[in-house]
């Protein structure tokens, strides 16, 4: 069966569904001649559990979108609908007439869906025409210069030393920052000049004697009503370590802490005592990653500046706000 995540993407979040006809009725905006009711807003906002404003943004642009598709007259025919069909049929391991069966088992009728993908296809051609018209080639200076203003991204680091604040509610981690941030900042300032005092010159790495004394710190640096909350001075191996992790403690400077993120039992923050054998990504092997990032920037750039002036110059009349 297919991932219901899966149908959502491809069908796009706008399938029609039952509704009450009073709430489908009841028009909240209208955009270039087509209304946008309160039923859809409500129903988007649900769905992705988002502010109804930014559910009604979400249709001002769907409805922005279909404009100027009419506009430019974009087409997508039916010999490469049933291409795109058969290529996704193709990919999830079944015939297209499987893949339809298993569509309608998750109440999406074919013929919904068919329309669906090829509202999808031709907002697709619709970016590649707004791109095509004020994307600029990056080249290799463009790239060079991103390198070099941005260091940290390309810096890597083999451990960290930290202090890990864990606890099975993330509310829990929170309060003692917010109602002992003082002493917090005291005791995390006294555990890394500790650090610093006991590494040599050649290396990096905390002597066996300062685990000790960071670790018994580090268990003394809690109050009697943090409970729920453990300490502990540990040194995580980048190689072993989540990327995310990695990538958020290579950010960070010594004293500083990660957002409260999600742990194996529950959450966590670290805070960075020290940052143990850097070393740098060459540009040769860099390039390719900064081209896709700024690539992905300047396209979200364009598409965004596009919009706003097909908002500023289109119809839009407010009846009701949600």
């Amino acid at each position: 069966m297919l991932k219901k995540s899966f149908l959502s993407a491809l069908c796009g979040l706008f399938l029609s569904v039952g509704a009450n006809a009073a709430l489908v009725d009841a028009v909240s905006v209208v955009v270039d001649n087509e209304p946008i009711t309160m039923y859809e807003i409500y129903r988007l906002s649900k769905q992705f559990n988002i502010p109804t404003r930014e559910a009604l943004e979400a249709l001002i642009m769907e409805k922005l979108e279909l404009s100027q598709i009419k506009q430019m007259n974009i087409q997508v025919d039916d010999f490469v609908l049933n291409q795109q069909i058969e290529a996704i049929a193709t990919k999830n391991n079944m015939s297209v007439q499987n893949f339809y069966s298993a569509l309608l088992r998750e109440g999406i009728p074919a013929d919904t869906y068919r329309s669906e993908l090829k509202q999808k296809l031709q907002r697709d051609k619709l970016y590649q025409y707004i791109l095509s018209s004020k994307y600029e080639n990056i080249d290799e200076d463009k790239l060079l210069v991103y390198y070099n203003n941005n260091p940290i991204e390309f810096t890597r680091f083999e451990s960290f030393d930290v202090i890990k604040i864990e606890g099975a509610n993330a509310d829990d981690i929170a309060a003692v920052f917010y109602d002992d941030k003082k002493t917090d900042e005291a005791q995390t300032d006294n555990l890394i000049i500790e650090a610093e005092d006991n590494k040599t010159a050649d290396s990096t790495q905390v002597s066996d004697n300062q685990t000790d004394n960071l670790t018994n710190n580090a268990s003394l640096y809690s109050s009697t009503k943090e409970q729920n909350v453990t300490r502990s001075y540990v040194q995580i191996l980048s190689i072993d370590e989540d990327p995310k992790i990695v990538a958020l403690l290579s950010k960070l400077e010594v004293g500083e802490r990660t957002p409260i993120v999600p742990a194996d039992d529950g959450f966590a923050t670290y805070i960075v005592v020290s940052k143990n054998g850097k070393s740098v990504i060459p540009f040769e092997q860099t390039k390719n990653a900064i081209l896709t990032k700024l690539s992905s920037t300047q396209e979200s750039t364009i598409i965004k500046e596009y919009f706003e002036t097909v908002k500023a110059r289109a119809s839009i009349t407010i009846i009701r706000l949600p």
